[in-house]
Order: structure tokens, then sequence, then C-alpha cells
């Protein structure tokens, strides 16, 4: 019986997450739903851990909960970050927002790589949280520059945008291995590989314009030092997604 509650909570968690990737995002009402339902369902993959030990099955095991329970949380954290570049918000809170989604998704793929020889994520799902972590690592660095530079740290914030590029690459290097058509029962589609490509090359384009522009106005004008990257603090993280517990989502008796 718990097994069976364990097995219909998943599949709940399941349908939320899709719910919540089939929003558009190009409005506040597709951007807030998708926010929620990300958290919503990282609330319900949450309570399977709490109160169900021992389960017979691997998608029930307690690493794998733990990966989905972060991939949720980090593409709510994204949808969150992305409604405040579009709100343009500070580069210093943007950066720490990104900081965090990079953080969950490296998360996750640090558990998924100990999955690989066993078939419980695929591997396509592998190379989006790999090339998503190295990414949203790269725009945090990018947008940590960007506020440096604005408070004078000229040579950190070329130490930071070399990182950017950096992330950037290693984010590319990902993108590009994923598969012209995704199997059918991982719900990404042949649009999902191009999608990404374009969304990693335009931060790209970014940190190395952002970085060319700062080193020759550092050249001329400001004369700072560059640090090398051991010598850069890491960039902090603001979290604005939790798993919303199932008390909440579900009151009283309904």
């Amino acid at each position: 019986m718990a097994f069976e509650k364990a097995s219909v909570i998943f599949n709940i968690s399941a349908i939320l997450s899709c719910h919540a990737a089939n929003q558009s995002r190009a409005d506040d009402t597709g951007l807030k739903t998708a926010y929620h339902s990300f958290q919503a369902s990282a609330g319900m993959f949450t309570y399977i851990n709490q109160n169900f030990l021992h389960p017979p099955s691997t998608d029930l095991k307690e690493d794998t909960i733990k990966t989905l329970i972060n991939v949720t949380l980090a593409q709510a954290q994204e949808v969150f970050f992305e409604k405040q570049v579009a709100d343009q918000r500070k580069p210093g809170l943007l950066a720490k927002l990104a900081g965090q989604a990079a953080y969950l998704y490296s998360q996750s793929a640090e558990i998924m790589q100990n999955f690989l020889d066993k078939n419980v994520f695929d591997k396509v799902w592998t190379i989006v949280v790999q090339a998503k972590a190295a990414h949203m690592g790269s725009v945090a660095s990018y947008y940590q520059a960007i506020a440096d530079s604005e408070s004078g740290s000229h040579g950190i914030a070329i130490a930071r945008l070399q990182v950017a590029d950096k992330q950037s690459a290693v984010a590319l290097s990902w993108a590009k291995t994923f598969p012209s058509s995704p199997p059918a029962d991982t719900n990404l589609t042949a649009e999902s590989g191009p999608n990404l490509l374009d969304l990693i090359k335009h931060n790209q384009t970014n940190v190395q314009a952002s970085l060319a522009t700062m080193v020759k106005d550092n050249d001329f004008i400001y004369h700072q030092p560059v640090p090398n990257e051991a010598g850069l603090s890491p960039v902090a993280r603001v979290t604005a997604a939790k798993a919303i517990p199932v008390s909440e989502l579900y009151q009283g008796q309904d």
C-alpha cells in the first residue's frame, strides 16, 4: 500500500514538472505558473523522501528522488531568474540567482553521473543538466563581472569574464553532444538541442564582447592587475525556489 501511494505521488510530481515545462514563459502568467509548478513538483518529491523508507524500486530511491528535486528546483530558480532579467534587476542580484541555479544543476549532474551505468536517467538528460550547470555558472560570472566593473573593480571583472568564457565553452561542448532525435520517452524534442545551443551561444557572445571592451578599457584607462581564477571569491548565491510542502499544496479535506 505504501509503495502504491509513493508511486501515485511520484506520478503527480512528474505531471507537475511537465505542466511547468509546457508553459509559455513569454508572459507573466506562464512564468508564474511554471515557477509554482516546478516548486510544487519538488515539494511532492520531497514528501516521498521524507515518508517512504526502503522503496522496492530504483525510481523511488533516495538519490533518484534527490536528483529530481534538484532538477525541478533548478528549473524553478532559472524561471525566476528569467523574470528578473526581463525586469532589468541589478547585475549583483542576477549573478546570485544564476549562481544558485548553477549550484542546483551541478548537484543534479553529480548524482546523475553515478547512475549512468544503471540506466536510471537517460543520457540526454545528463547532457542537458551538465550543459545547464556550466551555462548558469557562466551567466553568474558574467553578471558578477558587470557588478564588479560598476563598483570600480575592473581587474576582478576581467578575471570573472575569463572564467565565464571558459564555463561557456564547457556548456557549448556538452550541448553539441545533444542528439538530433532524442528518445521519445525523455520529454525532450528535436528543438531542445538547438534551443539549448542558442541560449549558450547568446550568453557566450555577451561574455566575449564585454571581455574585449573591459580589457581595452583596463589597458588604456584603469591599469588594474587581473587576478588569476584561484584568487577570485565565489559568486554568492540567493535561493528563490523552494520545495512547496504538500501541506501547503493540499490543505483541508481537498
